[in-house]
């Protein structure tokens, strides 16, 4: 789609699905780039952007007070997603986001200012990142409500660092062939836990686990974490067993287990059901 085509083609205020495909120019049209978008757009719900692969500025989408799900995929020369130097309007509705094929992307949105503060995503609850390459981490202030996230193939994505989100259920990391540091704040209702096919956590020595009071299995990929040395599970309500692939954990020196009540039990010396997962290991304590 031509560039003056799309200049001529600035949309009734009611619109709600926008849907641009193919689009060819390297800076999107002035309407959407305006300063002022939300007010143009105030009743738009959804945006898919796809193929626009020269296109290197992204518009102003976080002013958009009605914005519900962002689509961007296939974006391959924007590198950074800068806002104004405030935050009191910053994406108020959206609930999902899912960023795909994006290979010179470095960071989710910051603010102008000179913190370069991260900011919150008050209601975002489903967020997906994946192809990456350039993503070295991901730093979310506040998302109160993420229920779901997802990180594939982000080759250069080395650290993960989650602060506390009360909803979060479920956490996938796949194909994230650098990631060395995976940290966890308070998740009570984190339930599903994955973690695959991320070789350089086989040099991670310490895990800690705290408040995470719904998950109730470790990933059996806990196995491959062959250089670990420290597991310190604290406060995990519902996990009711250990997997299997402690076995494998030869360099394990200690391992604290505490407010775990279903584990208690279970890791008894000689007679609980997980101590021959867990009996090679020199410092044992379950309080």
């Amino acid at each position: 789609m031509g560039t003056v085509v799309m200049e001529g083609l600035q949309p009734h205020p009611n619109l709600k699905d926008l849907f641009i495909q193919g689009y060819g120019d390297r800076r999107f049209p002035s309407w959407m780039l305006n300063d002022r978008l939300g007010s143009l757009l105030p009743n738009l719900i959804n945006i898919q952007i796809r193929g626009c692969s020269r296109c290197q500025i992204l518009p102003p989408f976080s002013q958009l007070p009605s914005l519900l799900s962002l689509d961007l995929y296939n974006m391959e020369e924007v590198e950074e997603m800068e806002e104004g130097p405030s935050a009191a309007l910053f994406f108020p509705s959206l609930q999902s986001l899912k960023i795909n094929w994006m290979p010179k992307l470095k960071g989710l949105w910051r603010m102008e200012s000179k913190a370069k503060q991260c900011p919150s995503f008050r209601h975002l609850s489903e967020l997906y990142i994946s192809r990456c390459s350039n993503l070295t981490s991901i730093q979310l202030s506040s998302s109160p409500s993420l229920f779901e996230l997802e990180v594939n193939e982000c080759s250069n994505f080395t650290s993960f660092e989650l602060p506390s989100s009360p909803c979060l259920s479920q956490l996938v990391i796949q194909d994230c062939l650098n990631l060395t540091s995976v940290e966890l704040h308070s998740s009570p209702c984190l339930s599903q836990l994955e973690i695959s096919r991320c070789p350089c956590l086989t040099s991670l020595k310490i895990l800690k686990i705290y408040c995470c009071t719904a998950l109730a299995t470790l990933p059996h990929s806990i196995g491959s974490l062959t250089s670990l040395e420290v597991l310190d599970l604290t406060c995990c309500h519902q996990l009711a067993s250990l997997p299997e692939e402690m076995r494998s954990l030869k360099n394990l020196q200690m391992l604290y287990i505490s407010h775990c009540p279903h584990l208690e039990e279970r890791c008894r010396k000689e007679t609980g059901e997980d101590w021959p997962k867990i009996s090679h290991i020199p410092d044992i304590v379950v309080r």
